[in-house]
């Protein structure tokens, strides 16, 4: 089992519901203690609404620091954001033994005025996975989303 699990994407790409669906299906046949960390829900609850680039870098850097009290608490963090900076996330990831799930598709699913022209795909190792979720389900997602990590 990973420490943490961190989905990555692009808005609209399916983190967050994938997210979910990991964190039920890893409740069932495993008794960690699992937490879903959602980027929309963080800035909700920190009035964050900055977007610049250092707005964002702030956002993703106290994710990574709630994630590390969990860690140390024996929580597993799934964390779904954008998060657009491949080397700030790499880093966090390596060193927490964690896995990066890159989500990404091609079909318009109403949120890509949210898109991040700046946003840098994971560099391809061990520790990251793509997984494109374009004219699939959830459960068609999931199911090949689970053959590669489990």
């Amino acid at each position: 089992m990973y420490n943490v699990i961190w989905f990555t994407g692009q808005a609209g790409a399916g983190k967050t519901v994938l997210a979910n669906e990991l964190k039920n299906h890893l409740q069932n046949i495993t008794k960690q203690k699992i937490v879903i960390i959602d980027g929309d829900d963080i800035r909700d609850l920190y009035k964050n609404t900055d977007y610049s680039i250092e707005g964002r870098k702030a956002n993703v850097d106290f994710v990574q620091k709630l994630c590390t009290f969990l860690i140390k608490n024996e929580i597993v963090p799934v964390v779904c954001m954008v998060s657009p900076f491949a080397e700030q996330r790499r880093k966090f990831i390596e060193e927490n033994n964690g896995i990066e799930i890159y989500v990404y598709c091609n079909e318009i699913r109403g949120r890509e005025n949210y898109h991040v022209d700046y946003y840098e795909k994971p560099i391809e190792s061990e520790i990251s996975v793509n997984l494109d979720t374009t004219n699939k389900n959830v459960k068609q997602s999931f199911n090949e989303l689970w053959k590669i990590i489990s």
